[in-house]
């Protein structure tokens, strides 16, 4: 806080006060500033005062503002709803508009029932009122010169509500042509962008609807109201002691032997920790209030300062009063006294929450107690009326914090109120801080920070300019008429959403040519910090208004320039105007360089593409819109069903097998005696090299019949995807393994009628339905439909997370219901259950991420690809093409326009190490188990806890470790250069970096260690750790997958994809018969011999990363097939050309 005095000699003179008198202490000591300061500065945007404040007379009115509360207990549906709706209070992100009724609704009920038993309403609106007559009477005496002062209120949330206030402000005189002076007093001492803030906002915006038309009017005589605002007051000497006095009277109430041991807990409204993190001075006012009481008090008790309010489950500044109050009585410190610290009278936070919630509930009603709220205290009413008339007195129009903006403020209505106006040259600054103008070679500078709003209100706004100024859209208008409104219509304009209502630009003339510079209102990242000591008047004489409707996007813009000059968009404007050769991400990548969402002019410049995908679902509702977190529940549970499963099933094989080899072994030798196995149960018997063969071994079948299935319908599962949708698609794979429980539990229930064989039935219907792996790869499918590529790769290790999360909690909860009693049958009839509700949940709640064009034009090329088959005639190279079932790796050797040597060898390297990763880590899963068995003894619930462990690491390190080392390299460096730079860099639309790359070696290197540290443990504790190293090694498969994606242009996605679900299928064939068969082979003489394979080909997989060289590599942004038409999709599966 910038005060000119410290707090010490503030609380000096506040103990010096009396109860009856205020010494009137110069303004200048805390609230002195220049004007030009006070146009530089403001946070929370003021109209300027437009009149000789201190010259003028009244009437002027005061309005106290605050977040107010119902009356009465049928006004609650009513103030809740308004309190949820507004973001500056409550953020609720992009859902505010669904989930604020919805709270407000749940909410209302209880919320009654409070006001109920606190008599049938909040006494706020009393108090504000009784306040604000006394402090004007006051007033009337000691500041004649701007009397009368006529008392208003003005509440947030309940009646009267702002826009009350302002009509009845215009009906007893004020605006309306005749002026007149009114000041916002808010009712919170201390202040917050969510409360302050939130209230001012709401001024703002009634005074532009209101006075919006008389206020186009550029010159200061306008007629409207004059307004200035007391936007904080926190140390105040009359605050203080009013605080003060109400504190040492409730000492008074307690005996003297315990008197000076009491703890003051001074408690105030919290605040969700984001909005503190922002940089908001709300705690830092409350503990400047709270430390000058306490000097105040000459710091004579114990004190802490304390939280309340708190709603909802997201971080709130704590410690909460409550949590508080229940320490120190636990603690044996029962003798307390609750003050409002942020609260200039009775509600329901002090009547209710307070004495019946925290005092009521404590137990202790007699030693914890509540000093008065402030409500009609005399020292009280005096602080308001001198807090006031120094406000009067000084022509200031706001305090020096209001100019300083939240460091890290997020707002997108701090310019959404403001009336036209307010936007002249000579006070531009003053509503725009952080905007400049400039002329000549430079360029209109703005914030990043203030890049969007609502617009619809701003809609508004600019007709009132293009009226004032006589600006006719698509005609150039020279003169004054263009100067004057220049500015005005840039400034709004640019704030309007992507698919604004409206592109604007204007003309400059620049030596012997003309230049059209186009501004188009969707700029969203090539924006400037200011350098806000620069300021000019342009020289500029012309503009043109350009109507939304008549251009689609820039490029549309920019070839409509008719003067012949050269037409720039909006990015090669800025960057020719602040004189860099380019705006984009240079990335150090050894596997891949700048993107292939990215491209080069012919001077080798790079121009930076948005993704395009934004653009597909821009329009849709919040519950329409495709997003990763649709799909992630659901595919949680999925996961979950397969965790579970996982070592249940593979025991339940065991035993069947089991059971199979010693009834053959019986009826081949009637002297052998048959020793049951029971399914339900561990089974010792089977713990012998020639069981475990043989079940290495049918395992095998199962894996290689699924495997072979798999491999052969992923693509074309994949290509249909682009067809159908991926929903569709999704559900069809899930049947596969629908299908494979309902045999599995048939062949368990049933043992002697259906043999254990019949797995092999299942198997064939999971492959045809592309199996696990088409699945995983629609749904990474489905994420990059969704996801821009720079965060790709945290989305698909959200996927990873929830895999391996089903596995590491599946096997944990199946032991659970084993030690209840459960059997095996109830395990996979809940994995039934899972499977049942995943493919009903797919179909009837999860967007499609492809829309219906996408699926249209996929369809109509397909189309076409069979109607030029069937007029070539079938012939046999047709159907060995046809029936190539490697043909979809076509994707990985791209040739043609924009592809090379080093993108080829990357996709190749990449797609390499992905198998191989992937492959080890199925063809290990029931080696291990089996291993862990037979060498350590371990039962199924012991094997369970492992596999729970292991997997909760993969977990932690998906979800912890992947989008920390992200956010630290990635995003503060971003953050750190923009700082430095000025310019807010773009995230690279493709191109993996050298973080990829890093994080891709670590963890390929932690695989080795533990698949290493697997063949050299020979107990179980040491088994557990090399499981840990190996299951750190879990962040390489995502990124290594959004390393393949970032390598490919975004039509390309699914078909690359596809690809790497055959190299997964086929993987899936591969490694479990050779780890199965080496197992099988050596389980007898040297069991630990398989990990020392697996150990080595995670070096081969690391040697191909490390040989990796630092080459770029830059493919096409789109396809080059079909005319370069960007709506032309490519199939999944090449099938031949």
């Amino acid at each position: 806080m910038a005060f000119r005095n410290p707090i010490t000699q503030l609380t000096k003179r506040a103990a010096q006060s009396t109860t009856t008198k205020l010494t009137y202490t110069p303004t200048t000591s805390i609230w002195q500033r220049t004007s030009a300061d006070q146009l530089r500065s403001f946070a929370t945007p003021v109209p300027p005062v437009t009149q000789d404040s201190t010259s003028s007379k009244g009437p002027t009115a005061m309005v106290f503002m605050n977040m107010g509360g119902p009356s009465t207990t049928d006004e609650v549906g009513d103030f809740l709803s308004r309190l949820f709706a507004d973001a500056d209070l409550i953020p609720l992100g992009r859902f505010q508009t669904y989930l604020g009724p919805l709270i407000s609704s749940r909410r209302t009920p209880k919320i009654v029932k409070q006001y109920a038993a606190i008599g049938g309403g909040s006494p706020i609106r009393k108090w504000s009122e009784h306040q604000a007559e006394e402090m004007c009477k006051i007033l009337d005496k000691i500041s004649p010169e701007t009397a009368p002062h006529k008392p208003y209120v003005a509440f947030r949330y309940a009646n009267p509500l702002t826009e009350e206030m302002y009509n009845k402000l215009l009906e007893d005189g004020f605006g309306g042509g005749k002026g007149g002076r009114a000041v916002a007093f808010t009712q919170y001492p201390q202040y917050s962008c969510s409360t302050t803030g939130s209230s001012l906002n709401e001024l703002w915006k009634w005074r532009q609807r209101l006075e919006g038309k008389s206020a186009s009017s550029s010159n200061g005589n306008d007629g409207t109201i004059n307004w200035s605002v007391i936007d904080r007051w926190p140390i105040h000497p009359g605050l203080v002691n009013a605080i003060a006095l109400n504190i040492e009277a409730k000492l008074l109430e307690y005996p003297e032997d315990v008197r000076d041991d009491v703890v003051l807990l001074f408690s105030a409204h919290s605040l969700p920790m984001d909005v503190v993190n922002r940089g908001d001075p709300y705690p830092a006012e409350v503990a400047a209030t709270v430390h000058a009481v306490m000097e105040r008090l000459s710091h004579s008790h114990p004190y802490r300062l304390v939280w309340q309010s708190q709603v909802g489950p997201k971080a709130w500044l704590g410690a909460q009063t409550s949590d508080t109050v229940a320490e120190y009585i636990a603690k044996g410190q029962k003798n307390m006294i609750l003050i409002p610290v942020a609260f200039t009278s009775d509600h329901i936070e002090t009547l209710y929450e307070l004495d019946k919630e925290v005092i009521g509930e404590s137990g202790h009603q007699e030693t914890i107690k509540r000093s008065e709220s402030l409500n009609g205290h005399p020292v009280f009413i005096e602080a308001l009326a001198d807090i006031a008339k120094r406000h009067l007195d000084s022509g200031i129009t706001c305090s020096k914090q209001m100019g300083l903006r939240c460091p890290g403020c997020k707002s997108e209505r701090k310019m959404e109120v403001m009336p036209a106006s307010f936007i002249t040259w000579d006070s531009a600054r003053v509503l725009f801080p952080y905007l400049g103008v400039m002329s000549g070679a430079r360029h209109l500078r703005l914030r990043e920070a203030a890049k969007e709003t609502s617009a619809a209100c701003l809609q508004d706004t600019l007709d009132c300019v293009i009226t004032h100024h006589n600006l006719v859209p698509n005609k150039e208008i020279k003169g004054a008429g263009a100067d004057a409104g220049l500015t005005q219509i840039y400034l709004l304009a640019l704030k309007i959403h992507d698919r604004a209502q409206m592109h604007l630009g204007h003309t400059q003339e620049h030596s012997t040519h003309g230049q059209r510079i186009v501004y188009p209102g969707y700029v969203n990242k090539q924006l400037v910090d200011i350098n806000s000591g620069l300021y000019s008047k342009p020289k500029t004489s012309s503009i043109v208004v350009l109507k939304m409707t008549d251009y689609e996007d820039e490029a549309q813009v920019e070839q409509s320039g008719s003067d012949g000059g050269k037409t720039w968009g909006a990015k090669d404007s800025l960057r020719r105007n602040v004189g860099l050769d380019k705006i984009g991400h240079n990335e150090d990548a050894p596997l891949l360089g700048d993107a292939s969402g990215s491209g080069s002019d012919e001077n080798g410049s790079v121009r930076e593409i948005q993704w395009e995908g934004l653009a597909d679902f821009v329009n849709l509702a919040p519950w329409r819109r495709p997003s990763v977190n649709w799909l992630l529940p659901s595919f949680f549970l999925f996961a979950l069903a397969f965790g579970g499963l996982l070592v249940p099933k593979l025991n339940l094989i065991l035993s069947l097998v089991c059971r199979g080899y010693f009834i053959e072994k019986s009826n081949n030798d009637p002297s052998f005696i048959n020793s049951p196995v029971l399914l339900d149960k561990d089974n010792p018997q089977c713990r012998i090299p020639e069981v475990q063969a043989l079940v290495a071994k049918f395992q095998l079948y199962i894996t290689i019949i699924t495997g072979c299935l798999s491999a052969v319908m992923s693509p074309k599962l994949g290509a249909m995807s682009d067809r159908f949708g991926r929903i569709r698609i999704l559900v069809i794979s899930s049947i596969g393994s629908f299908s494979t429980e309902i045999i599995t539990i048939l062949a368990a229930s049933y043992p002697d009628t259906i043999h254990y064989k019949w797995l092999l039935a299942g198997a064939v219907l999971d492959g045809l339905c592309g199996s696990f792996t088409a699945g995983f790869a629609i749904t990474h499918a489905y994420a990059s439909d969704c996801t821009p590529p720079p965060k790709r790769a945290t989305a698909f290790g959200y996927f990873h997370a929830c895999l391996f999360s089903g596995i590491a909690f599946g096997p944990l909860l199946v032991a659970f219901i084993l030690k209840k009693g459960g059997t095996l049958l109830t395990i996979f009839y809940i994995a039934l259950g899972i499977h049942l509700f995943f493919m009903a949940f797919i179909l009837i709640a999860v967007p499609e991420s492809l829309t219906k064009k996408r699926q249209m034009l996929a369809r109509e090329k397909f189309a076409a690809e069979g109607a030029d088959l069937l007029l070539d005639g079938y012939t046999w190279v047709w159907a060995l093409k046809k029936g190539n079932i490697l043909a979809p790796l076509k994707i990985l050797w791209p040739t043609g326009q924009g592809s090379s040597y080093r993108l080829r060898a990357n996709l190749i390297m990449l797609a390499a190490v992905d198998t191989i990763i992937f492959g080890v880590a199925m063809g290990a899963m029931a080696v291990v188990v089996y291993y862990s068995g037979y060498q350590f003894g371990w039962e199924t619930e012991d094997t369970s806890y492992f596999v729970s462990l292991v997997n909760i690491v993969r977990v932690c390190a998906l979800v912890i470790v992947l989008p920390t080392l992200g956010y630290l390299v990635r995003t503060r460096r971003a953050n750190k250069q923009r700082r430095e730079s000025g310019f807010a860099i773009p995230e690279p639309n493709s191109g993996s970096d050298s973080l990829d790359l890093s994080i891709i070696r670590v963890a390929v290197s932690l695989e080795v260690i533990g698949y290493g540290a697997y063949a050299l443990a020979r107990t179980g504790e040491l088994f557990i750790f090399a499981g840990i190293m190996a299951s750190l090694g879990g962040i390489g498969s995502p990124t290594l997958q959004s390393a393949l994606t970032k390598h490919v242009p975004r039509d390309k996605v699914g078909q690359l994809l596809g690809a790497t679900g055959l190299l997964h299928a086929l993987a899936r064939i591969v490694a479990p018969t050779i780890f199965n068969l080496i197992y099988a082979e050596t389980v007898g003489t040297f069991p630990q011999a398989i990990f020392v394979v697996l150990s080595g080909c995670f070096g081969v997989a690391f040697l191909f990363i490390y040989l990796e060289e630092d080459e770029t590599a830059t493919p096409n942004t789109e396809s080059s097939l079909i005319g370069n038409d960007p709506d032309i999709l490519v199939d999944e599966e090449i099938t031949g050309s």
